[in-house]
């Protein structure tokens, strides 16, 4: 009787240990849990931030990498984009000066204007401006020659409406070209 006894108190007191313990293992199991969760959220934030120190450096390289090549990319474009409206100008100028040869005569005065107080100066005219102002180019170079001794000759490099002035101290190129390499140098 005294061992049924002292296995009832015994059963007794282990369950009321077991009871009192259950809510003490579940707070400890939670803890543990929480404790585990928090821990390895810390390393995996540890490793992504040493994962980005090390990728941080070849995104920025890439970046300015991307960057170099679209300025690039937009300086030949741009190049592009004015050499083509160059060879556009060049054409309507030269339709121009076929049904206006008058535009000619505008560039070969402009040129004129720019050479006062020389010794000698020689203008260069295309064969057919020669052939077409004649009488004109000759009258024009006779004004000159009270400032300084004129020549006109016949260049067949120039084009229609196309002059050069030369003096002593250097030239007025006033082909069509050199106009619009001017401009596409001004423009780039």
């Amino acid at each position: 009787f005294f061992f049924q006894a002292e296995d009832g108190i015994r059963d007794h007191c282990v369950t009321g240990v077991q009871t009192c313990a259950l809510p003490i293992c579940v707070r400890a199991e939670n803890e543990g849990r929480e404790n585990a969760i928090r821990q390895a959220r810390q390393e995996s934030q540890q490793q992504v931030e040493q994962k980005m120190k090390s990728v941080l450096p070849a995104i920025e390289s890439a970046a300015g990498q991307l960057q170099q090549e679209r300025d690039s990319w937009v300086s030949h474009w741009e190049h592009q984009a004015v050499a083509l409206a160059i060879k556009i100008a060049e054409k309507i100028i030269r339709q121009n000066l076929e049904r206006e040869p008058d535009v000619g005569k505008t560039w070969l005065k402009q040129s004129l204007e720019l050479i006062s107080r020389q010794e000698r100066v020689t203008i260069e005219l295309s064969p057919d401006a020669v052939q077409s102002l004649g009488p004109e180019v000759e009258s024009l170079a006779g004004a000159l020659g009270r400032v300084a001794e004129t020549t006109v000759v016949s260049n067949s490099e120039l084009q229609q409406g196309e002059c050069r002035v030369l003096t002593q101290y250097g030239e007025i190129d006033q082909r069509l070209k050199t106009q619009l390499d001017r401009i596409e140098s001004e423009l780039t």
